[in-house]
């Protein structure tokens, strides 16, 4: 298709049928009106990469013929030197002696750093995006080779390609950071970030080298980037190194930038999620925490506006990390710390400790039920057990009833029912599908619906082992907890194609965003139901079907926004259903 200096921005069909598409969202009224399903449309990065004309691919195929200089090699505007073998690209950390290729233990007081390095950043005014510039050697990295190798694209397009720094810069700003403006009701994901990038003297810290390993692991996430994801480890290994440095002093241990650089090493453990274990990212997330209890009692009244929203991340992301089992038994006092800080709208914050005390039972319950051994003094304990599971089930449920005004989810539509073969592509599940109001107002939805087949879960755990050898599932409290398990999944694969799909909650919300266009689907709603996703999908009220259908929307979001923790996850319920 010749580009007239309006790149088509038509959906596929339109496109392959060559007629005029009205660019309807989500599917277009032209296949509609034909009886086909609308395949979707092209992401801006394919449009502004493949609309050329015949004279602009020769002038590509001019320029690919020009040699490349063989020693030196600039990756955009990050200029690098060369590393001695193909083994210094994962240099060995000591904390201990993990290479960074694989999931790393992170201790943030076992950082050994190598290098001193000089960091800037600089402001991109194209596109609104930031993209940060850094320059001077690193004395670990010392080699004949280039540091970047040449990237499978097509000769033709190497002439035409905006600089892949700037390319990762900005789709990890149009996809992850939200920018908060007055009335916006959005909270809590990322955007501290383009605030703190614009800070002064951020050269001296790690935090420029941990934004760009996010950038560059979220842009490898793409199916035409994967090579860039051992470009991003460099980085990665570096604001590691760099971070040990920085938290060997208490004041530069308490900066925004080091908390930050914290948040984002972890971010990026779940962004390239190399390893089928999720210790790096709960290590990392650790170190956030414990960089925040570094801060005492100041750690709200004495913030900016940057660490009360870096705080709320932590404890949002800590509460998950209870749930989900990656801390073993999370002490009651640390969840009562947390539950301190009245910092959301009040409804917000319920929802908040509620979750916190769903995670409590949980530990109790995988205590509890470690050992066979059955005894008088455990059946009592599991009774009391069970009685909190269901009064905590019941308060979850009153807060749908309770919950602000304009908070409720409402029915956008209704899915059509589907064969087997072709469930795993349709993309809503067959029945409602539900909308919210906004994006983190759905959030909390979905994590009161997790929490509710978590506690439902640990109810019918509690009858079958005090029930032994009888059938625990002729009495009442199981029969509740089944159909409280059954709705809650309901309701959670129902709002799926919200978050899938989410490309701004109204058009007003979309300058928030730093770059970018409303056309794309953001992973910053991908990352919000990532977890509550998980705990649907292991849940033992999910029918063969829902967990089919719901490991292809989490490869969806591993494939088109960059997540690979998302396809990890697939992989975990894959392979439930396969025991």
């Amino acid at each position: 298709m010749v580009n007239t200096g309006h790149p088509s921005r038509a959906c596929k069909l339109c496109r392959k049928r060559r007629i005029k598409c009205d660019e309807t969202k989500p599917g277009c009224l032209k296949c509609k009106k034909a009886q086909k399903q609308c395949p979707g449309y092209r992401d801006a990065f394919e449009i502004k990469l493949r609309d050329e004309t015949q004279s602009t691919i020769r002038k590509a195929k001019a320029a690919a013929e020009v040699p490349q200089a063989k020693t030196d090699c600039t990756f955009g505007s990050l200029e690098c030197t060369t590393l001695s073998s193909p083994s210094a690209v994962s240099p060995v950390l000591d904390w201990e002696t993990t290479p960074v290729s694989e999931s790393t233990n992170v201790d943030l007081s076992m950082i050994r750093s190598r290098s001193d390095t000089d960091l800037s950043s600089s402001t991109d005014s194209v596109n609104g995006s930031i993209s940060p510039s850094f320059s001077g050697t690193r004395p670990w990295f010392e080699s004949q080779s280039p540091l970047f190798e040449p990237s499978p694209v097509s000769p033709l397009l190497l002439g035409l390609q905006t600089p892949l720094d700037e390319q990762a810069t900005c789709f990890f700003l149009s996809s992850f950071v939200l920018n908060q403006s007055p009335g916006n009701q959005n909270y809590n994901l990322f955007s501290f970030i383009l605030r703190i990038l614009g800070w002064g003297g951020i050269n001296d810290t790690p935090f420029p080298m941990a934004f760009t390993a996010v950038c560059l692991a979220a842009f490898a996430g793409r199916p035409d980037a994967r090579h860039l994801l051992q470009k991003s480890r460099i980085y990665y290994s570096t604001a590691l190194l760099q971070l040990k440095e920085a938290i060997k002093d208490e004041a530069r241990a308490k900066h925004d930038t080091s908390l930050a650089t914290a948040i984002l090493l972890s971010l990026y453990e779940g962004l390239a999620c190399e390893s089928d274990s999720m210790v790096g990212w709960s290590n990392h997330l650790d170190g956030a925490k414990a960089l925040l209890r570094v801060r005492g009692k100041g750690v709200i009244k004495d913030s900016s506006a940057e660490g009360v929203e870096m705080f709320q991340l932590v404890r949002s992301m800590s509460i998950r990390q209870y749930m989900f089992g990656f801390v073993a038994n999370p002490a009651p006092g640390e969840c009562e710390w947390w539950g301190e800080h009245l910092i959301a709208p009040k409804s917000g914050h319920v929802a908040l400790m509620l979750n916190m005390k769903a995670t409590l039972i949980r530990a109790e319950a995988d205590s509890l039920f470690a050992s066979e051994s059955k005894t008088a003094d455990k059946v009592e304990k599991a009774l009391e057990l069970l009685g909190r599971a269901r009064e905590i089930v019941v308060e979850l449920g009153h807060w749908f009833d309770h919950c602000h005004p304009t908070w409720p989810k409402f029915v956008s539509g209704w899915a059509a029912e589907v064969t087997d073969d072709k469930l795993s592509k349709a993309p809503a599940f067959p029945g409602p599908i539900f909308a919210f109001p906004n994006i983190w107002v759905a959030g909390k939805h979905l994590n009161i619906n997790a929490s509710r087949i978590m506690l439902s879960a640990i109810v019918v755990r509690c009858l079958q082992w005090i029930c032994s050898p009888s059938d625990h599932t002729q009495t009442d409290d199981y029969a509740e907890a089944m159909r409280v398990g059954v709705d809650e999944v309901a309701n959670v694969v129902a709002s799926v194609p919200y978050f899938v799909n989410w490309t701004g909650d109204k058009a007003a919300t979309m300058p928030d965003f730093p770059c970018g266009t409303s056309t794309t689907p953001k992973a910053y709603s991908a990352v919000t139901a990532l977890y509550p996703l998980l705990c649907t999908g292991l849940s033992v009220f999910a029918t063969r079907r829902q967990k089919t259908w719901l490991c292809y929307q989490l490869n969806t979001m591993s494939e088109t926004m960059g997540i690979k923790q998302a396809g990890f996850f697939a992989q975990l319920i894959s392979q439930q259903q396969q025991s």
